[in-house]
Formats: C-alpha cells, structure tokens, sequence
C-alpha cells in the first residue's frame, strides 16, 4: 500500500478508486479555503522529480483547477442562502404513517447528537453546508454507546428547516458497510429556529451562508465555543471579566464565577473566600478573610461596638431598657431622664410619670414642661377622661352618672334632647309611629306577628283574624280551620275554613297523596328508595339528569366515579367521570390503563411507550427526551 499523490490518502495499485471514496469525516479539509483552491494546491504540490512523467496529465488538471476556481468564486459572490438555527428532529416511521419512532437528531451549536432505540452518540462536531435546495449535513461518531463500530450521518435540511432527509451508516473494522439505514426526520415544532440550549436564545434568519464551525446568531456568525456575547448558544452572554472558552463562561483574571457575576474571592464581602460566604455588615473581606473594623466585634451578623451599641451593651445581646443609653458598655440612664418602675423616663414629657414617677394623666391629656394639660375643647377632667361637658352625653352639663343622657338622646349645650321626630318613653328615646313597644304611645305593645304602622297595630295582609295572641288566617290555618282553636287532624288539609283529605286517601288513619307521597306513592305503604322522588303514584330518580338506580340509591352516570356510565364502573386514580366516561385529569394522558404526563414520563415521553435512554442520562423534559 502507498499514498496517494494527489490526496495524500491510502493507496494501492488496483484500488485507488476505494482509497478516495473514504467518507469525508475520515479527511478533514484545511479551513478557510475553496475547494478548488484546495485542488490546485494539491496539483502543484507534485514532486519535481516527476515533473517530465505526467506533464499533460498536470498541465489538464491546472486548466480545469483554474476554471473551477473561476466557478467557485462566482458561487461565493452569489445570493446567500438561509442557515438553519439549533434545533431537533423526530425521525418518522418508514411505512409512510408518518408517527415518531423515538429516535431523534439533535443539533447544539456546531454539534450534532443522534439517539436510536439500538445506540446513543454523544455531541460531536458537525459539518454544515449551506446550499440553495437547503443545509447538508455530515457527521461522523468514532464511537457510540450500543455499537461497536463507527457511525456516519449524512442529511439534507430543507430550507424551511423543517425535514431533513438522510442516510445513517455504520461500517465494520475495514471499512465495509455494515448497515444502511435511509430516514426521513422532521422538527417537533412549527418554529424552524426553536433551541435546544438550556439558554434562551433569540430565533433569528442569517442572511449570510456562515463559514464552517460558525453559526449564525442574528445578522453575525459567530464561534459558540469562543464568543463573549454568544457563549454556548445566541444570547448566552458573559458578565464582566468572563470569556467564553470552550462554549462556557469562564471568569478571568483571579476571579470566580458566583451567581451570575465573576467575584474576588480575596476582597468580595458577599463572596469571600468561596462563593456565598458573605462577611457581616458593615464589616470587610481583606485576604480572604472577613474582617470588622477596629474597636467592633460580630453580634447578630454585623459589625457593633459593644461600648455604645444599645442592643449589645458591654456584650453580644445585652439590650439596654427603653430610654437609656450605653456608656463604656453600661446601660445608664442619662440626665435628665429618671428611673420611674425599672424605666428611664422623661417626667416633663412622659403622661405616665408627668411631674413625677406615678403621676398618670387623665386620658386624653399631654404631659408638657412636668404638668398634665387637657385640649382646649375638653378642658373638663370627669373620672380621669378630658371631656366637652357640653356634648359629652356621659357627662352633659357636669361629670358623672347624673349627667348622662338617656339611650337615644344627644347632648346639645349641656341639655340632653332626643332627635327630632322621636319622644321619651322610660329610659330612652323613641318614635311612637313605628315602635312596637311603643305604638301610638308610651307602653303600647303590639302582638308578636304585628307591626307598629302610623301609630296603630296591624295584622300582615291575609292574616286578619287574631287567635291565641297571633294574627291567622282561619281559611288555611289546620290549627285554627273556619274559626280559633277548630284543629284539623289525620293529616287533612284547611281548605276555605274547611278540614278536607284531597283525593280523599287514607293510609293508616292519615290523610295522603299517592302521587307524591314518598312514603305511599301509588300505594299505601310503598315507600321510594333513598334519594328518589314520587312522581304521579310512581317512585323516579329526580329529573335532569342521567340518573339510576344503583346499589338501593339514585345516581348520576355521567358524573359519579364509582358508576361511571354504568353501575359499579368504577374510574381509576386521577381520572374523573364526564359524560358516562373515565377522562384523565387535565394535563394527564391514559396510556396501558395509568394516566401520565407524556411531558415528563420517561416510559411515555410525547407519546405512550416511548421510552427515553435513560441509561444513557436521557430524561423526558417537555415532551423530548434530552441529555441531562
């Protein structure tokens, strides 16, 4: 076996044409050349010594490497073409129906993942090509868990990054095609630009076709493994004195990354030493260490001076009494304040202590310059209150209980009077025109069930006739029927003034209604079961809804889970019963007999049974399986 003049690729006489359809992945192009470029360096990279034997073979070549670098230029000057953002695609099921097979290609930046039900591939670096009938895409996986051999992927995006056809291909140790497998992959969602970073990223159309390993983030390509304001995907932007290495955030200078923002750990007082680690207040992170000012110690998470500080006097916790001050780390009470009951106080201005200790002024007054003041307005103290001895109806015209107004009644200049409209009757004011106590006048009570109208007493309407101190009406009323105390029994009716049986039914010496009596519906003695009604002689579940009888009791099948469309259809856990059926609960789904939440079951992701490669860190995250 030899090398290949023009490649540089394993060659052998007899089987040059096998050695140059290696895969692509297996020969890496250098960067930032065209490809006829490339061709034409490698045309005259032949060695001299070979100058005479091949001449027109070479001098053809350069002709045709000439004219196509002429045709690649032109294509470079041409329209650019859309570039498809990070995303995923579902492979489809190959007998045309169309349903997700649970494998999936997913596309990260630069780098492509590929899960099957049969092996996993991890991120690797990805080739992209833009052209005008869409974005060619080809990877290849030295090594995928499930499968002892390398895997190669070779596909078309459409334009409208929607479907991406292609081919998957695993080969065996010398080279030769072990599978083929054609696919046909579409994106999950509507949108041809969603991410699948765990950053938020901005969907954007490229009206430029990006280099190769650049990915277009709004009008820029740019490199996510190495741009600040792009790190890992668009819109993933650095904090200050961050750089983005490798597609992550990476803080500089002596710095660490806390939160969301690069810290000294040497001098941070909300991270010092490690992330977090916050110094008390007021106090400073010098060399990493959390440090208090001179003369200050910690109490309570912050920096105090236990000499001055009221509520760590002398020591941490140590709280001064209300009013007095610390000193050299002594709780003191400072002139000209006084202790009065164990406080400091202020006898010129304390009303508990006005004057001296003890001296409690009325309610309502201040304690100014040591002596007790009512306001101008109560200017009068009765039974320790500053009062207004003329409109105080407690104290109207003098203090105390003999000058306290009767209920009802004001004090207007020191003479209690009753509003207008109203009269005194005993102990309070009150209006003899609608008083039921007081009706027309003082001591004039009416009946229970009369009300006190314009001064006079009066039945309720239909109720004119007064039997036993009561207002009836001897026309409906069993227990005085026609006249007082005439009582109907056996369960007849006062019709007119008259005890009669309607339908003149009789059971066991009572007075019934066969159409409606639930106790003797269409029959003496027959009684309905619980919950039924007797309608027209015959025992019925009530009306407007779909109920029946079940187990002895009237029940609803449209709603009832425990007879659910039928009786003894009993609904499973988190189900409930609408319209005589067993209906999951809202955001849950009925798959093999359980209700789940295809966003998150890793057993039923998406759709029943499809499992997500857990073994493989893959998890069920809004309806897709993702790396976690």
């Amino acid at each position: 076996m030899g090398t290949s003049r023009l490649c540089g690729c394993p060659s052998r006489r007899g089987g040059d044409t096998k050695a140059r359809a290696r895969w692509w992945g297996e020969q890496q192009e250098p960067k930032g050349q065209p490809k006829m470029m490339q061709m034409l360096l490698r045309v005259t990279a032949l060695r001299r010594g070979e100058a005479t034997r091949g001449m027109v073979f070479r001098v053809g070549w350069l002709a045709l490497a000439a004219v196509g670098l002429l045709f690649d230029a032109g294509l470079s000057r041409a329209k650019p073409y859309v570039a498809c953002s990070p995303g995923q695609f579902e492979l489809q099921a190959s007998d045309q129906s169309g349903t997700p097979t649970g494998d999936e290609v997913v596309i990260t930046g630069s780098q492509v993942s590929l899960v099957t039900s049969s092996f996993t591939c991890p991120l690797v670096r990805g080739r992209f090509f833009h052209q005008k009938k869409g974005t060619r895409l080809l990877v290849r996986w030295p090594s995928c868990s499930g499968s002892d051999a390398p895997v190669r992927l070779r596909g078309l995006i459409d334009p409208a990054c929607q479907t991406m056809n292609g081919v998957v291909i695993t080969r065996s140790g010398k080279g030769n095609v072990r599978h083929r497998q054609p696919f046909t992959a579409k994106s999950p969602t509507d949108s041809s630009t969603s991410s699948t970073t765990t950053t938020p990223t901005t969907p954007t159309t490229s009206t430029t076709a990006c280099p190769i390993g650049l990915i277009p983030c709004g009008s820029q390509c740019v490199d996510l493994s190495t741009n600040s304001s792009n790190c890992g995907s668009c819109g993933a932007k650095c904090t200050a004195n961050a750089a983005c290495t490798g597609g992550q955030c990476v803080c500089s200078g002596g710095t660490a990354l806390c939160g969301n923002k690069c810290a000294d750990l040497t001098s941070d007082a909300a991270n010092c030493s490690q992330c977090g680690q916050r110094c008390p207040a007021g106090g400073a992170c010098i060399a990493s260490f959390c440090q208090c000012p001179s003369g200050t110690t910690v109490c309570g998470g912050r920096c105090t001076n236990p000499f001055t500080d009221v509520s760590n006097c002398g020591k941490c916790g140590t709280k001064c009494p209300v009013g007095d001050v610390c000193s050299s780390g002594q709780c003191i009470c400072a002139i000209p304040n006084t202790i009065c009951s164990g406080k400091c106080v202020d006898t010129e201005t304390d009303p508990a202590n006005c004057g001296q200790c003890g001296n409690q002024c009325p309610s309502g007054a201040a304690c100014i310059n040591g002596g007790c003041l009512c306001p101008p307005d109560q200017a009068t103290v009765c039974n320790g209150h500053c009062v207004d001895l003329a409109s105080d109806p407690n104290n109207c015209g003098g203090c105390g209980i003999a000058h306290a107004c009767i209920s009802g009644a004001v004090c207007v200049t020191g003479v209690c009077q009753c509003l207008p409209g109203e009269d005194k009757c005993g102990d309070r004011c009150t209006d003899r025109n609608t008083d039921d106590a007081n009706c027309g006048s003082c001591g004039h009570g009416c009946l229970p069930s009369q009300s006190c109208i314009s001064g006079g007493c009066q039945c309720p309407p239909g109720q004119t006739d007064i039997c036993g101190g009561k207002c009836v009406d001897t026309g409906s009323d069993p227990q005085n029927c026609g006249q007082c105390g005439t009582v109907c029994t056996g369960g007849k009716l006062c019709v007119g003034g008259d005890c009669t049986c309607p339908g003149n039914k009789f059971c066991n010496g009572q007075c019934v209604d066969e159409s409606s009596d639930t106790q003797n519906c269409g029959a003496c003695g027959k009684t309905c079961l619980s919950g039924q009604v007797c309608q027209s002689g015959q025992c019925n579940c009530p009306p407007g809804g779909n109920e029946f009888v079940c187990k002895g009791q009237c029940t609803d099948m449209d709603v009832d889970p425990n007879n659910c469309g039928g009786c003894g259809i009993v609904c499973a856990a988190q189900q409930s019963c609408i319209g005589g059926q067993c209906v999951c609960d809202v955001g849950l789904s009925l798959c093999n007999g359980q209700c789940v939440n295809l966003q998150f079951d890793d057993s039923n992701c998406n759709t029943c049974n499809h499992a997500c490669p857990t073994a493989s860190g893959y998890h069920c995250n809004g309806g897709q399986c993702r790396l976690q």
